[in-house]
């Protein structure tokens, strides 16, 4: 943006072109008294001629002085303009970051809310149900004929990703259905919305909007990360909406791959890429909902 400083030199060049003016027109105005005066051989004819004629020169150099106040008045518009627009992207982001931190709010209030229903991690006993909900599934676990324990075999073999990608929905929707899943709902709902505002808000630029995800990327447990994970593997779930933003904020970068249900589980996280844009209504509406 120019200081008042910067507009110094246009005032003095304005001021400048003023004075030359001026002076052309008192010199128009007084050389024909001067010839009156000095050789007395103007006619009142004549001079009533030369001042018409200095009249219509003074009604062209008005020209340029209505054009140089127009540029200046366009200019000045132009500036105000861009004054408008600057406060009015500060207050977007304004707007856009107290709505950001109110839903950060939310989520550690809502975080704090689950972990004070019981003694034990809500996340980890979650993510523990999960795996052994998997194990069962995948044929990893099984039942002791001896003591009726649930076991583990020590193999586990990879099956292919289509296979696995399959498996992962049918445990986490068993899990959701069947385990009190539901009761991680809302705080589903409200992590999706608070990266979804993220994405969605136009004053914001790509790196300033990784720089906010990643913020509330901070604020999640490892635990978190993996529900989050196989939540977005669900059709109507997490998949695809959640799954594109996952992506699109790399979430899941500094997840343990050991820690998985299963270690070829990224690869098939980073191979199902989202081919349309899930949000292309809600860019088109500007819409959050």
């Amino acid at each position: 943006m120019r200081t008042e400083t910067d507009r110094k030199p246009n005032f003095n060049n304005g001021l400048l072109l003023l004075f030359i003016v001026i002076f052309i027109i008192l010199t128009l105005w007084m050389l024909p008294k001067y010839y009156f005066i000095t050789w007395k051989k103007i006619s009142e004819g004549n001079i009533a001629d030369y001042y018409t004629a200095i009249g219509a020169l003074f009604s062209g150099l008005s020209i340029p002085f209505i054009i140089y106040t127009l540029f200046q008045q366009q200019k000045e518009i132009q500036k105000q303009d861009e004054n408008y627009q600057n406060q009015r992207k500060l207050d977007e982001v304004k707007r856009f970051e107290n709505t950001f931190f109110q839903l950060v709010n939310l989520h550690n209030d809502i975080v704090n809310r689950l972990l004070s229903k019981s003694d034990a991690n809500v996340f980890y006993f979650s993510y523990r149900l999960l795996k052994a909900i998997y194990d069962e599934k995948a044929g990893f676990s099984y039942v002791s004929p001896a003591s009726g324990e649930i076991l583990l075999r020590e193999e586990r073999p990879e099956k292919d990703i289509e296979q696995e990608k399959s498996l992962i929905e049918e445990s986490y929707l068993d899990y959701f259905q069947n385990h009190n899943g539901s009761s991680l709902s809302h705080y589903f709902r409200n992590l999706y919305h608070i990266y979804k505002l993220i994405y969605l808000t136009e004053s914001i630029n790509k790196r300033q909007k990784q720089l906010y995800a990643n913020i509330l990327r901070a604020q999640l447990s490892d635990y978190e990360i993996y529900l989050l994970f196989y939540n977005s593997f669900v059709e109507d779930l997490g998949n695809p909406k959640m799954r594109f933003l996952m992506q699109e904020f790399n979430i899941c970068k500094n997840i343990t791959e050991n820690k998985l249900l299963q270690t070829n589980h990224m690869q098939a996280f980073n191979e199902w890429k989202i081919e349309l844009n899930p949000f292309t209504n809600d860019i088109r509406n500007r819409t959050y909902q």
